[in-house]
């Protein structure tokens, strides 16, 4: 969740290692599974500004550069008036085609219209459940099949 987030208190070049790291696996499993694109879900419940990383959002523009075509969209849920201000102003260092991925989501119910259940955590209403520290596991099962995603409105 982004509340768990904090610039002031983590190292900004670790967190940069572990958004490439976690895309490094991904990739590795999509490969394997046959899977072209991945679906990322930012859940920002009860995030404030604090929990804001500007320096990190302006690296996953640099970053995404490294990984042509594999995000097929990014929904940052739980999306908010400052959060929106934020992100208008950061995306200035967004490509066109990675700001035309990003959609804000206010509420899991407007996920859910985009999203099947099947794929979603049990935490934002759908059937997929995760023991804490199973990371890895629940990364593989999402990357097994391709997500189902509901054509846009």
């Amino acid at each position: 969740m982004g509340s768990r987030h904090d610039p002031d208190k983590q190292d900004h070049a670790v967190t940069i290692r572990a958004m490439v790291f976690w895309m490094e696996k991904a990739m590795q499993l999509m490969k394997h599974n046959g899977v072209d694109q991945l679906v990322l879900i930012y859940d920002r419940l009860n995030a404030s500004m604090k929990n804001l990383d500007f320096a990190v959002i302006k690296d996953w523009g640099q970053i995404q550069n490294y990984y042509p075509l594999r995000l097929g969209m990014f929904y940052v849920l739980h999306s908010n008036m400052f959060f929106n201000v934020a992100f208008n102003m950061a995306s200035v260092f967004l490509s066109q085609r990675t700001i035309s991925k990003v959609k804000l989501v206010k509420h899991l119910s407007d996920l859910k219209e985009t999203i099947d259940v099947d794929n979603l955590l049990e935490a934002h209403g759908g059937k997929v459940s995760v023991a804490k520290g199973t990371e890895m596991s629940l990364l593989n099962r999402l990357m097994s099949t391709p997500a189902k995603v509901q054509e846009q409105k």
